[in-house]
């Protein structure tokens, strides 16, 4: 903390102590398998993004996987799956080139996975249903659904 300090203080008036200053990585992105927002995997995962695991970037087409995922809750897929309305998707099967981005997600084909605004994953299924989708958007933004109805 010492030398952070100092670095810090400087490079305020001296430009060699600049390159010092935003060295390296400064935080890590950190996991949350056990938040209430996730679903729960119902299937054996021998690789791939857990419920709670930040996503992982990835080349995709003429861009990058996080890119693409944008702002809003993406539904992140290996080949055609059913999308609630609503929701956006992004089916990587359909970009030139995007092996790497299946393989560091997992996704066998016809899996996929639900990711939140903050490119986090909450929820992934290797053959999902309509319903499944719904009920783990609805998990992660909070609402509570009556399962009585």
């Amino acid at each position: 903390r010492a030398l952070r300090d100092a670095v810090l203080e400087l490079a305020a008036d001296h430009a060699f102590a600049r390159p010092f200053v935003n060295r390296g990585r400064l935080s890590t992105a950190v996991s949350f398998p056990d938040s209430t927002l996730n679903t729960a995997d119902s299937n054996d995962w021998n690789s791939g993004i857990g419920p709670g695991s930040p996503m992982l970037d990835a080349p995709l087409g003429d861009g990058w996987l996080l890119d693409a995922l944008g702002d809003e809750f993406m539904l992140v897929s290996n080949g055609a799956v059913p999308v609630p309305t609503g929701l956006a998707a992004l089916d990587l099967s359909n970009y030139r080139g995007s092996e790497i981005a299946i393989r560091r997600c997992g996704l066998p084909v016809g899996a996929a996975m639900l990711v939140r605004p903050d490119q986090y994953v909450v929820a992934r299924w290797k053959s999902p249903s309509e319903a499944e989708i719904a009920r783990a958007l609805n998990r992660a933004k909070g609402v509570i659904v009556n399962a009585d109805a």
